[in-house]
């Protein structure tokens, strides 16, 4: 809840910024909403009011319907590692389909790994713990784990 809060005012603060900055868009726009998108209390609000008009969508749900990549998931040609973690704010916990991966008798090489913990891009900017340095990690977790999905994916290939 802290990440999305964090994410929610820094998105606000991007817009105002830009806002302020630039005279392209000013707050009385027709274009959105500034007060709500300023007013908005979740990120799904905050692209209800902002990301929604601007790209032409009718609410949120509307755009993660439609710019989502569980519809093409099946085309993938070339093997290719999923992750997500259960608390990442843009994405709904309690969905996740493993049933497209290849473990799961999807169609495509998916490979599909989820963790409890990592909030949205949090493997990427990882800081280690002070045990994680003790186990001599000289990595995030993913790195290693591509590192390691890569490695199989060319042993079982070449």
């Amino acid at each position: 809840m802290v990440y999305t809060t964090n994410l929610l005012t820094s998105m606000k603060k991007n817009l105002q910024m830009k806002v302020e900055e630039c005279e392209i868009v000013e707050k009385d726009t027709d274009l959105f909403d500034y007060e709500k998108c300023m007013s908005a209390s979740t990120i799904a609000e905050f692209e209800t009011e902002l990301i929604s008009p601007l790209y032409g969508f009718k609410d949120n749900i509307d755009y993660y319907r439609k710019t989502s990549c569980l519809y093409f998931l099946d085309t993938i040609a070339v093997p290719a590692l999923i992750v997500n973690a259960a608390d990442d704010p843009f994405f709904d916990r309690n969905f996740f389909p493993l049933e497209k991966s290849c473990e799961r008798g999807g169609k495509a090489p998916i490979k599909m790994v989820r963790t409890e913990y990592g909030g949205h891009l949090g493997y990427l900017f990882h800081q280690q713990s002070p045990e994680e340095i003790k186990e001599g990690r000289k990595q995030s977790w993913l790195p290693m784990e591509l590192s390691r999905f890569i490695d199989h994916v060319q042993t079982k290939t070449l």
